[in-house]
């Protein structure tokens, strides 16, 4: 099931940017291939969170065994990743920097502005690259625990 997600995400990535690209061309507008890359960069850049939710809700699917409330989960934490986030900052939680909460919405760092003024305010290092790191790290570890729990719980029954 994991690589079926992982196909189905790439697929969906790569139809997006066939997309993005068939619309360029209609809109007739000038592109380079400098533009391309940016734009095969940024694609790329903006996958971390989505990696990471397809191992957390699989670790999840695998500890919970019910798929209804594996979803729900992992619905209800992306949608108030950043909510919790700011909560956590707020009563001075400086360590939520180092957790995955912060990077699940990536539509943060499009401002750079507002990036930085967190970063100031609250003392700490948010970057889209500090959130590629962790979230992969996080991903990894959720992925490792997934087949680890997979197995045994396989052999067991």
């Amino acid at each position: 099931k994991i690589i079926y997600l992982l196909l189905l995400t790439i697929f969906y990535q790569l139809l997006t940017i066939t997309i993005y690209l068939v619309i360029i061309l209609l809109t007739k507008q000038n592109i380079t291939l400098n533009d391309f890359i940016k734009i095969i960069k940024e694609f790329i850049s903006y996958t971390p969170p989505i990696y990471f939710i397809i191992f957390f809700t699989t670790f999840l699917s695998v500890i919970i065994k019910n798929s209804k409330l594996t979803i729900t989960i992992s619905t209800i934490l992306l949608i108030t990743s950043t909510s919790l986030s700011e909560l956590f900052l707020s009563i001075t939680w400086n360590f939520i920097e180092y957790t995955f909460l912060p990077y699940l919405d990536y539509t943060i760092f499009n401002n750079p502005q507002n990036i930085t003024l967190i970063n100031n305010i609250y003392h700490i290092n948010l970057t889209q690259t500090n959130g590629i790191i962790i979230l992969s790290t996080y991903s990894i570890i959720f992925l490792i625990l997934s087949i680890i729990i997979f197995n045994r719980k396989d052999i067991t029954n």
